[in-house]
């Protein structure tokens, strides 16, 4: 009776953890379709601060352009917070990963949904 006792407890018990794994590994797909999905709305937005910002048409982004987006007032703050900068200014830096002093578009559209999509504030 012990033995059998213990090979029940045994089997609820790896049912169990098997049930919670499973529903881990779902809530995981969930979470990437809702970041997917995401990532499709904001992807337009962030072009469209590209071309706002890129005033001249090159297609990059200088720091000039970025400060002056800032003095006209259409600094996104959302996205300021959520890379942790304080202006236009230092969002290019964070941006401008080669250091070529100009932020491309494709540079820009990677940096700001990799900001954007952390999960570490």
């Amino acid at each position: 009776i012990f033995i059998i006792s213990i090979s029940v407890m045994n089997l609820v018990t790896a049912a169990l953890v098997e049930g919670t794994l499973e529903n881990a590994r779902m809530l995981r797909q969930e979470e990437d379709r809702i970041k997917s999905a995401q990532t499709q709305q904001m992807l337009p937005e962030i072009m469209e601060l590209f071309d706002l910002a890129d005033t001249d048409g090159s297609g990059e982004l200088a720091i000039e352009e970025m400060h002056a987006i800032e003095e006209a007032g259409h600094v996104p703050y959302q996205i300021l917070d959520r890379a942790s900068v304080n202006s236009m200014t230092e969002l290019f830096h964070v941006l401008d990963v080669d250091k070529s002093g100009v932020v491309s578009r494709e540079e820009f559209a990677e940096g700001l949904l990799d900001i954007l999509l952390r999960d570490v504030s």
